[in-house]
């Protein structure tokens, strides 16, 4: 069952009456399933005061026996239940051949922490799906391990990893329909159909490459948390303002020319 660590009330406010950067992780154990580790994490960390520069953590190196894909399915909800509680996008703590091993799969959206000693300090190898690096481990003898991050202050750690950016939803109750016509021709080969459409600013477009909106798109994930995600990525990038970011799921559906729909409503 889960275990929390008795000092950890004292050492967390300790840690902001020192005005530094604070964090509490998770050791995962896939076996617990998420629900349960994430209701305890949370049970634990909420009471004690949870601030928008507060660092949430999954540390995620033990399988407990089961296969990658059942434990990057537990990793994948635990940051889903994490987020959603707190709206905190989770740091994901791993090792380069525990991530190779496919037990990270869908795991690309969320920030990576690598723990990489063989590599020089800031310059870890990058397992997928990440294609960027937030926290750096390059030291794990002694009685301290020694990380650096990729951020250039505290301050700019904090605005990237602690409380993401709140995204809005509509509070309308009344239906809408977007009708959106694509000219398949246009859709390139061995594209599926229907897909999904995302709409952005160049407040993104300027800091995320077509490659790492690709890593943050994984099929597991949802809408909502690839677009928090996306964002992110941009402010850790440096970017500050006019970052929008939407996506829509596209359903199959007759064009506009085959409904019968009054030309008042159109």
């Amino acid at each position: 069952m889960p275990w929390a660590n008795t000092a950890f009330a004292a050492n967390w406010q300790q840690a902001k009456a020192l005005g530094i950067v604070r964090g509490a992780y998770h050791f995962a154990h896939p076996k617990n399933g998420a629900a349960t580790d994430s209701g305890a994490f949370l049970d634990t960390v909420r009471p004690h005061g949870l601030t928008a520069g507060d660092l949430l953590a999954l540390d995620l190196e033990v399988s407990d026996g089961l296969s990658p894909a059942r434990v990057a399915e537990y990793a994948r909800n635990w940051c889903a239940d994490v987020q959603k509680a707190t709206g905190h996008t989770p740091v994901v703590y791993t090792f380069l051949s525990f991530a190779q091993q496919g037990n990270c799969a869908g795991l690309g959206g969320y920030p990576l922490w690598i723990s990489d000693p063989s590599s020089p300090a800031g310059h870890p190898r990058v397992p997928a799906p990440w294609s960027t690096w937030a926290l750096h481990q390059y030291a794990t003898t002694g009685n301290i391990d020694r990380d650096v991050s990729s951020y250039a202050t505290p301050a700019a750690m904090r605005a990237a990893l602690g409380k993401g950016t709140t995204i809005l939803k509509t509070t309308r109750k009344d239906p809408e329909m977007i009708l959106v016509e694509v000219d398949r021709a246009t859709v390139p080969a061995g594209t599926a159909w229907p897909g999904v459409f995302l709409l952005t600013s160049d407040g993104l477009t300027r800091y995320a490459k077509p490659e790492d909106i690709a890593g943050y798109a994984s099929p597991e994930a949802e809408l909502s948390t690839i677009c928090q995600s996306l964002i992110d990525h941009a402010k850790r990038g440096g970017g500050a303002d006019n970052i929008t970011c939407m996506m829509l799921r596209v359903v199959e559906a007759p064009s506009i020319a085959e409904m019968e729909v009054p030309a008042a409503e159109i």
